[in-house]
């Protein structure tokens, strides 16, 4: 019976609080619109979200957004108009990662060992990645190997 007066007491006191403010939003016009389509397209997996989604870029025409067929996407500019590029999204690190990989397995076969198959701007997305190319390889270089070869014992020994 103490319990429940306890847990009562506590329940009356929380019964006469106010009720906590509304978190703080940022207005609409201070969000960026590559940020607001960045958003955007990764909420367009949830179903629920979506037609929420169509229905604030249909209201709002001068964010250049509209609804492709994988979502929400920068509206194509027409050639005479197309001066100004949309920046290029950020690179995903599973797809620069493949992408290093293939440079990595098409330089293997090539006679000229010196030449990198590694693109300048394939490098600077490993950069923004945070990916160490030649660790990678390197990496890859040595679960390729034989068992007993000679870099194999020397990570073993370590």
């Amino acid at each position: 019976m103490r319990e429940y007066e306890a847990w009562q007491s506590v329940q009356q006191q929380i019964d006469t609080l106010p009720p906590p403010p509304p978190p703080e939003q940022p207005g609409l016009e201070d969000v960026d619109v590559a940020a607001r389509l960045a958003r955007y397209q990764s909420q367009w997996a949830v179903v629920a979200m979506r037609k929420g989604i169509q229905n604030a870029i249909a209201t709002h025409p001068e964010w250049t957004i509209d609804i492709g067929p994988d979502g929400p996407r920068w509206q194509p500019t027409p050639p005479e108009h197309s001066s100004e590029q949309p920046p290029e999204p950020e690179p995903d690190v599973s797809t620069v990662l493949h992408r290093v990989k293939n440079a990595s397995s098409q330089g293997e076969g090539s006679a000229n060992a010196t030449h990198s198959p590694i693109s300048s701007q394939l490098q600077a997305d490993a950069e923004r990645c945070r990916i160490d190319i030649p660790m990678l390889q390197a990496e890859w270089e040595l679960a390729a190997s034989p068992p007993g070869n000679a870099v194999d014992v020397m990570r073993q020994a370590g």
